[in-house]
Formats: C-alpha cells, sequence, structure tokens
C-alpha cells in the first residue's frame, strides 16, 4: 500500500503470500444475481484473516488520512480465470454493503503496459473527445435493438459541456462508420474515444459490430481495432467502450480481449463492458461519467461516481475500468489564476523558424515580458502571466498542449498557413476579440470557450487574414508606429466581417482604431469608431469608457457622464478596478458640468475600492484628482491630499505623476501664501517633466512660476 500523506509505499501482509480460493461452481451458479454473487465472492477473498486485516488496515489509514482508498486489481497475464471474476461486486467485510459504490473506496484493473507511452496530461474543459457510434440497418437480423444515434450524441454534448466533441455517424457526417472511418477521424489526434456499438465473443475472440458502405453490418475482430489504436501518433489518453462484451465474458476463462488489450497498447484509462449492458444503463453510466470527470480528470473517481448512479439497474457492476495511471489522473485542472487574471501565450508557429523570424520571437518575448510587468501597476485586475512556449521551433502540436494545458488566451504571432489558423481558433473560442481596457498587450479572447473547428473550417482563409493583420496592427500600436498601425487595422476591418468571429471581430477592430485617432489627435474619427464598435458590439464597458473620453474631451460633459455610467453599468461584481477607473472619469465628467460635489462622491468612491485592493498607482491617481477639487475650493486639506499622492507616486517609480503631485502641491502653497516652498515645488516638478520631455506641462509649471513673481 501507499500512504496518501507520504507517498511512501508500505507492506500490509507479512510472511508468505496468503493462499485465496474461489469456487467457480457456486459463483457460476450466483451469476444472475449480483449481490449474491459479491457475497460468495468476498467471504472468499476475506475468509484468510490476514488478508481481511490488510484490508481493515488499509481502510484505517485512508481514512486517517482524509483520503479515499484505491484499490488496484492486478493480474498475471496468464490467471484469465481471476481476471473473469466479477470483482466490481464485492461487499465490504466490515458493513457488507457494496463496497466500490462511492468515493470512499475506488477500484480499478491495473494494467501494465510494454509500450512506453507517457501520460501527457490535458487540461480538463478543454479536451477533445470524438464520439463513434455505429448503428447498422440489420441489426435486427441478429437480435440486437437499434441504436439511436441523435439520443446518444445529444446525450454526450450535454454531458461534455466546455469540451470538443465530433461526432462520427451516419446520422451526422460519414457515409459509413467503418473501421477505417474512425482510425481517419482518430488520426486528427483526440483525448477522449467514446465508441457506441454493439459487441459479441464468438468462440474465444470479441468483435465489435461496424458499418459497411450500404448500411448493413460488419462484425470487426478486436485484434484489428488493437492494431490500429497502436499504430497512431497519438493515441486517445481514454477510450470508452459502451459495447457489450468489450471487457470480456463474465465467469469464463476468455482471452483478454479489446478493453484491456487497448491498455496494453498505450491508451492511459480504458472502460469497457463485462457483458451484454443494457443502452439505459450505458447511457446514464457514460453521462454520468463524462460530467463528474471534466472535475478534475480523475478517472476511477468518477468511475464510482458513475456506478453509483445505475445501483437500482440489475446490470450496474458490468462497467469496467482498466488503468495504466496508480492514481486515476489522466485530465488535469487547470492551474487557479487570481481573481481577473488572464494567462497570455505567445505562438512561435510553424513557419516562424528562420533565424530572423527567430531574433523577432526573443525581442517580443522581451517587449511581453515588460507589458506583463507594467500591466502589474497600471492595470491589476488584468494582470497577465506570460506563459513561455521553451522552444520556439515547437510544433503546432506542442505548442496546442502548452496553451490547453495552462488554459491561455492567445498572442498570435506567425500565421503564414491554416494549420496555424485552425489552432488559434480552436484554442481562442467564441470569446475572440475580448481585449483589455486601457494601456496593456492585447489578448485574442480569454479562454472562456472553444470554438469547435468544423464550424470555421470554410472560414480559415479570412480567419488568417483577419488574426495575422489585427495581430500585427496591435504590435504596431505597442511600439509607437501608428500609421503603419492604422492601415493594418483597416486590412483587419475589411476581412472581420467574414471571419468566424463576424461583428465581435469587426467591433473589435473599430475599437483599437478609435484608439489610435485619439492618441493621433483624430477625435471626430476616434469617436466614431467608439460608436460603430457599440453598434456591433452593444454593452461593451471599453468602448462605452473610452466613448466617454472622446465625449468629454470635445467638451460634451453630460453625454460622457452617460457614457461613464452606462459602462459602469455593465461591468460584473468581479471588476472592481475597472469600476474605480471608471468612477475616476465619471468624477471629472460632472467636475466639467460644474458639479464638485457629485464629482468628489464619484472620486472618493474610486479611492474607496483603490485603497481595499492595495494599488498603490490607482490611489495616487485619485488622491491628485481630489487634490484638485480641493484645492480650487481651498479646502484645508488639499495640501495633504498632494503630498499623499506625492508619496504614493514616488514609491511606484511614477514620475509624471509624482510631478504632477508636486505641482499640484506648489500651487497649494502659493495660495496660502508660502511662495518660497511653492518655488522649491514648481522647480521640482519642472526638473521630472523636462526628463521626461512632457512640454505641454513644462510650459504650464514655467507659467505659475512666473506668476509668482
Amino acid at each position: 500500500m501507499r500512504r496518501p500523506e507520504t507517498g511512501v509505499d508500505i507492506q500490509l501482509i507479512d510472511g508468505p503470500a496468503p493462499i485465496v480460493r474461489f469456487n467457480e461452481t457456486n459463483l457460476r451458479a450466483a451469476s444472475l444475481n449480483p449481490d449474491t454473487y459479491g457475497e460468495m465472492l468476498s467471504a472468499s477473498l476475506f475468509a484468510d484473516q490476514r488478508v481481511r486485516q490488510a484490508f481493515l488496515r488499509a481502510c484505517d489509514i485512508a481514512e486517517g488520512a482524509g483520503r479515499g482508498l484505491r484499490v488496484c486489481l492486478r493480474f498475471d497475464p496468464e490467471a484469465q480465470a481471476l481476471a473473469s471474476l466479477r470483482w466490481e461486486t464485492l461487499r465490504d467485510p466490515r458493513y457488507g454493503g457494496r463496497l466500490f459504490t462511492s468515493e470512499r473506496i475506488i477500484l480499478s484493473r491495473y494494467v501494465e503496459s510494454p509500450i512506453p507511452a507517457p501520460l501527457d496530461l490535458q487540461a480538463v474543459g478543454t479536451l477533445s473527445a470524438l464520439l463513434v457510434i455505429a448503428a447498422p440497418d440489420d441489426l435486427a437480423r441478429y437480435n440486437l435493438i437499434p441504436i439511436d444515434s441523435a439520443a446518444v450524441a445529444a446525450q454526450a454534448r450535454g454531458a461534455l459541456q466546455g469540451a470538443s466533441l465530433y461526432v462520427l455517424s451516419r446520422s451526422s457526417n460519414t457515409p459509413a462508420v467503418s473501421l477505417a472511418a474512425m482510425m481517419l477521424a482518430l488520426h486528427e489526434g483526440y483525448d477522449l474515444l467514446y465508441l457506441v456499438a454493439h459487441g459479441r465473443i464468438i468462440g474465444k475472440k470479441a468483435y465489435v459490430c461496424l458499418e459497411r458502405a450500404d448500411g448493413q453490418s460488419t462484425w470487426v475482430a478486436d485484434h484489428q481495432i488493437i492494431q490500429a489504436v497502436t499504430d497512431l501518433a497519438r493515441r486517445p489518453a481514454l477510450v470508452i467502450l459502451s459495447t457489450c462484451f468489450s471487457a470480456g465474458m463474465p465467469d469464463v476463462a476468455a482471452p483478454m480481449v479489446l478493453a484491456p488489450q487497448l491498455a496494453r497498447s498505450g491508451i492511459a484509462a480504458v472502460i469497457g463492458m463485462q457483458g451484454p449492458i443494457s443502452s439505459e444503463t450505458a447511457a446514464l453510466f457514460t453521462t454520468t461519467l463524462l460530467r463528474e470527470l471534466l472535475r478534475d480528470g480523475v478517472v476511477d473517481r468518477a468511475m464510482a461516481v458513475a456506478r453509483s448512479a445505475i445501483l437500482e439497474r440489475p446490470d450496474w457492476w458490468q462497467p469496467a475500468l482498466f488503468l495504466r495511471s496508480s492514481d486515476g489522473q489522466i485530465f488535469v485542472k487547470p492551474a487557479a489564476l487570481e481573481p481577473g487574471q488572464t494567462r497570455v501565450l505567445l505562438l512561435p508557429l510553424a513557419g516562424c523558424g528562420d533565424s530572423a523570424g527567430g531574433r523577432f520571437d526573443q525581442e517580443l518575448y522581451s517587449q511581453l515580458e515588460m507589458r506583463c510587468e507594467a500591466l502589474r501597476v497600471s492595470w491589476p485586475p488584468r494582470c497577465p502571466k506570460l506563459v513561455r512556449v521553451p522552444d520556439r521551433a515547437a510544433t503546432v502540436e506542442e505548442v496546442r498542449k502548452v496553451g490547453l494545458r495552462h488554459s491561455a488566451a492567445l498572442v498570435v504571432w506567425g500565421l503564414r498557413d491554416d494549420t496555424g489558423v485552425a489552432l488559434a481558433v480552436e484554442m481562442v473560442g467564441a470569446g475572440a476579440g475580448e481585449l483589455w481596457p486601457g494601456e496593456g498587450w492585447p489578448v485574442l479572447g480569454p479562454a472562456t470557450g472553444r470554438l469547435p473547428l468544423a464550424a470555421a473550417a470554410g472560414n480559415l482563409t479570412s480567419a488568417a487574414a483577419y488574426l495575422a493583420t489585427l495581430v500585427l496592427g496591435l504590435l504596431l500600436i505597442q511600439q509607437g508606429q501608428l500609421t503603419q498601425a492604422r492601415k493594418l487595422l483597416d486590412l483587419a476591418l475589411a476581412t472581420a466581417l467574414a471571419s468566424p468571429w463576424g461583428n465581435s471581430a469587426a467591433a473589435t477592430v473599430h475599437y483599437w482604431r478609435g484608439m489610435v485617432g485619439w492618441v493621433t489627435g483624430e477625435v471626430a474619427g476616434a469617436l466614431a469608431d467608439f460608436d460603430r464598435a457599440l453598434e456591433l458590439r452593444p454593452s461593451w464597458p471599453c468602448a462605452e469608457a473610452q466613448r466617454g473620453v472622446v465625449l468629454l474631451r470635445l467638451g460634451g460633459a453630460d453625454a460622457a457622464q452617460e457614457a461613464f455610467a452606462a459602462a459602469i453599468a455593465e461591468l460584473g461584481p468581479g471588476e472592481q478596478q475597472a469600476r474605480a477607473a471608471l468612477l475616476g472619469n465619471l468624477g471629472l465628467a460632472r467636475l466639467a458640468q460644474g458639479q464638485p460635489e457629485a464629482a468628489l462622491s464619484a472620486l472618493h468612491e474610486a479611492l474607496a475600492i483603490e485603497e481595499a485592493s492595495g494599488t498603490l498607482g490607482g490611489q495616487a491617481r485619485q488622491l491628485l484628482r481630489i487634490g484638485e477639487i480641493e484645492r480650487a475650493r481651498r479646502a484645508p486639506q488639499a495640501l495633504q491630499l498632494f503630498e499623499r499622492a506625492a508619496q504614493l507616486f514616488q514609491s511606484i517609480g511614477a514620475e509624471r505623476g509624482l510631478a504632477l503631485a508636486l505641482a499640484g502641491k506648489a500651487q497649494t502653497l502659493a495660495q496660502e501664501g508660502q511662495v518660497v516652498a511653492a518655488r522649491t515645488g514648481y522647480e521640482e516638478a519642472m526638473v521630472i517633466l523636462e526628463r521626461l520631455g512632457a512640454r505641454a506641462e513644462v510650459a504650464a509649471v514655467r507659467e505659475q512660476l512666473r506668476t509668482l513673481g
């Protein structure tokens, strides 16, 4: 036994191995009653007191550690009679109840594989699944019930919400569900294979009923499927065989058939059926299993929960799990993000491996790292974590694994072919176009969903044009090359509506064209772009906020106040930092309307949010704004407000903010008649502003110095 809290193996039974005898004749006679069968099997297994005491001690150790107990059965390949027993029906020697029907004690059949296939853990929720449904037209010929392909597909989609599901069936997109069609689909690379078909054991061989081109049945031997799966470059991590006899025939010393043999071929986990399971039981079991699996990726735990869901059915014991992982972990949950945090993944896709591309990749990495660090100060709730792909020459498949494992959003560079675009489409998902407000590196969509590749297959060319021109345009914005950026954004707009993201993509381009227009002084054009972005994507706080900023510059304080209020109303409950920034702008709009009291109310609310979150830069900005209003009103607290703002700006190295706070403090001192102290403050502010090259602010400070005489 391996202790759960330390990972140390301990021996539970000393001395020679105990000998356990099973009466196969009696067990076979009880085969129609799984509870009686389980009682007889348990009585034989725990008849030896050393076995019983070892099991009880294992239970005590697990419970003492607050963990569940994993029971892994390992059979000698020659011990087929033992492997064919119904171990799932075992009873608890302490209480007499069913043993493996809860998360407290879970069962798997451990399989050693001669194939050194590593367990490449993908992230749950971002899995790709292939559902294969074989429903030939002539099943009645074999006294087999028909399979409702549409119902099976609907159940699978409901259970696999958040994952990517491709259905292979005649009712969807395939002339015939043959072995060749199934293997051709598997060559695309899926994390999970779910096969729904009829199965039989004839003689000592297992067969699966697939389809011919004419819709009639064809019985495929298990060794053909095993060989085809073994030949795959990328095997699924989990195979679910909702197929009768796929785990063998109960109580008959049949050869190890499809499920265990697939596990030996390098599959991490395989679930098969030990007999003729009913379609109702199989459907309930599998849908429960899939939903549970998406919680944490632990297959034996999900198996226990799924078995508990079918306990009232007579064939509840039939699903059997064959596992290569000792801890049951075949998929992983992505590492947790801080509230509001987004991960950024740089993709050096195929076609960027030349020397020039390599040098540019390094430069871009450095720029991203600096930008991410800057955002920790300027926009903490959107603070990104840069997930760096270790090898710039990584293949598309290797990059895909890194991205899915980290639930990464994408910064895409080097989209030179449809393969790269297909990857971007798959990973970005339906939320493409969501960008950070304010300054910061853009991200093409938080990882809140995935767009099935099939839905975008006809739009890869437009997607390539849109993504490449948009991302290059945004890179040029960051580098300050705004004229060239505007040209690329115009090109992106031309393909945005034809891309898989339609209005959302066009809204994104209009937003960033508006930002370029705002910076370059084309204020009217910027306002038109923000208006258009909101037409295409209503209730978008980013665009609404920037529209308010432009309106305020144009003198439309009333309209600006409405825009800021609308943006605030559209924010989610967790976006407190964005709320603080918008409240600050709302305060400025109210001040422009001649409402200083209302402005102070908004600014103090923003300050309270900044203080609660501990964001020093945000606190300093709000203090500076409040100080300006209080100075104009000659309030005694104005001087203290500027001093606090200056201290905060200095602590975070924000020199421009420090200079403005020093100038505000100096102006307050001048109002109070402290001319010498005011002159010193102005001079300190001017030294900083001159070093920064802020000409307009330098001229304003010089004018203040001149008025001092």
